[in-house]
């Protein structure tokens, strides 16, 4: 269930969104809030711009001269780590470093080590299974983040750009509760997207971005997918300048790529000149 926060509780969040240090749920729930509200998404453009700023806050201050001889000094009269011994291995006589092995066990029965060894190897086994499910786990969820923080770099590029053009998406009459926000910027390729409430597409289908004029056919962007609960922050391409554009409309598409003529149903449309 999609978490709703108002504007007095997202702004506790927006610092750590502008600093990419929020969790998944708490993003969603901020990308679900600036999907309906520019007063936040703007908001959240100056908390950007105070984290760009944070790198030059601290006076810069150059290492002392000697601080690498110090350091090679340390590294060359350090006490070297005595290597361990050698591992003692059984020989063909049933000694092991002049010592008689064992005799084997009475009346067939193993000794307790040989008996739950399989057992401890099982769940060696099972732990090292479990372990690269969790580290390919960690692996998907460091790949998102790191796409999250791609998208969030771009997105405050955009807001800082003059001219920066916000527009509100929203569904058609009596189709759905869809809404979204789009942000344009001079010169850049791509329109940011924050999206709530889109419906899911159905099996083979996709979204796509769609630029309109008011004179001329749709010009086809690219293709873009939100997650289960239909919300997001996506970033798509365009082949033209969406601010030389007057308006911008999303629809559900069965080509993999996007398709070159308009097609599907009108999910959000909105208009800025």
């Amino acid at each position: 269930m999609i978490k709703q926060i108002t504007c007095v509780e997202i702004e506790v969040l927006l610092p750590a969104m502008a600093a990419g240090a929020l969790d998944a749920d708490d993003a969603h729930a901020v990308h679900t809030h600036l999907a309906i509200c520019p007063p936040c998404l703007l908001h959240l453009r100056d908390f950007q711009a105070a984290v760009e700023q944070l790198a030059f806050a601290v006076p810069q201050v150059a290492p002392p001269a000697e601080l690498r001889s110090r350091v090679l000094y340390l590294v060359a009269h350090s006490p070297a780590v005595a290597p361990a011994g050698p591992l003692s291995l059984p020989l063909g006589n049933g000694r092991v470093a002049g010592r008689r092995l064992p005799p084997p066990a009475v009346g067939g029965i193993l000794p307790l080590y040989q008996r739950v060894a399989p057992a401890l190897l099982a769940a060696c086994l099972l732990l090292l299974a479990g372990m690269g499910v969790w580290a390919g786990t960690l692996s998907e969820q460091l790949a998102q983040q790191h796409q999250l923080l791609q998208q969030q770099a771009i997105l405050s590029d955009m807001m800082h750009t003059p001219g920066v053009t916000l527009a509100a998406l929203t569904a058609p009459a009596n189709s759905g509760t869809a809404r979204g926000q789009a942000v344009l910027a001079p010169r850049h390729r791509q329109v940011a997207l924050l999206i709530t409430s889109l419906p899911q597409a159905t099996a083979g289908r996709r979204y796509q971005l769609w630029l309109l004029r008011h004179d001329a056919p749709p010009t086809p962007a690219g293709v873009f997918t939100v997650d289960d609960q239909g919300a997001g922050m996506v970033m798509v391409d365009t082949t033209a300048d969406p601010t030389e554009m007057a308006g911008l409309r999303i629809t559900d598409t069965p080509a993999t790529d996007g398709s070159p003529a308009a097609t599907g149903t009108t999910l959000l449309e909105g208009w800025y000149r």
